[in-house]
């Protein structure tokens, strides 16, 4: 966790905050309670610091709503929803599930304590306390890595149900708007009643009843990477 202590042992030097004293919850685990005891002695002088040491926690504030929660990563804690509490979340190392956990809690804010001084701290709870959504840069990048290719699972193209004929067909209604089955027939060298048995399968399979929705079906799959738009 966060070592808020220079290499002689002694508190490091920090820049008195910009904004005026404010309220603290520190919520941690049991096992951190001398890494709390550090990191309150240290916020005291700028902060009304409360500790609550506590393996789980289902409810906000008893009696108070603090301006800032510093939140340790492996408790639960939830905020109701009207609450104007600043939630920075503390976490041990740069991990996917801490930036999921920071997601579903909706931190403004998150440390991870491994690599950061009291310094950094202090900004932090500055900028979320000036309305700024505070996370270190690599955290930024990688949340934008996740969103994209979480973006790009959704967008993939499902399975085509159809056969190999049929999909032959779908592809000339895709790249041939209001094509008729005549020419369905005549260009895919099969009779008009196949044609039209191939076509009334097809819009079966994928639950409508025009070529148009059928087209729009192929086009938003991306079944046809050729198909003219």
């Amino acid at each position: 966790m966060l070592l808020p202590m220079a290499k002689e042992n002694q508190l490091a030097p920090i820049e008195a905050s910009s904004l005026p004293r404010c309220s603290v919850d520190i919520r941690m685990t049991n096992e951190q309670s001398l890494f709390v005891e550090i990191l309150e002695t240290s916020l005291r002088t700028q902060y009304d610091t409360r500790v609550l040491l506590e393996d789980r926690l289902k409810t906000s504030t008893e009696g108070r709503r603090p301006d800032i929660v510093l939140l340790d990563e492996d408790v639960r804690f939830d905020i109701p929803s009207e609450d104007r509490t600043r939630l920075v979340m503390l976490g041990k190392e740069m991990t996917d599930e801490l930036i999921a956990r920071c997601a579903e809690m909706n931190a403004d804010g998150c440390l991870v304590t491994h690599k950061s001084g009291l310094a950094d701290l202090f900004a932090t709870m500055d900028a979320v306390m000036r309305g700024e959504w505070a996370y270190p840069q690599s955290m930024r990048s990688r949340m934008m890595e996740l969103l994209t290719g979480l973006r790009e699972e959704t967008q993939k193209p499902s399975e085509c149900p159809l056969t190999y004929q049929e999909k032959r067909i779908l592809e000339l209604v895709v790249d041939n708007p209001g094509i008729a089955n005549k020419q369905i027939a005549k260009k895919l060298d099969i009779s008009l009643y196949t044609a039209k048995n191939h076509m009334h399968s097809i819009l079966k399979k994928l639950g409508t009843e025009s070529r148009h929705s059928a087209r729009d079906i192929a086009l938003t799959q991306r079944w046809f990477s050729h198909s003219k738009i």
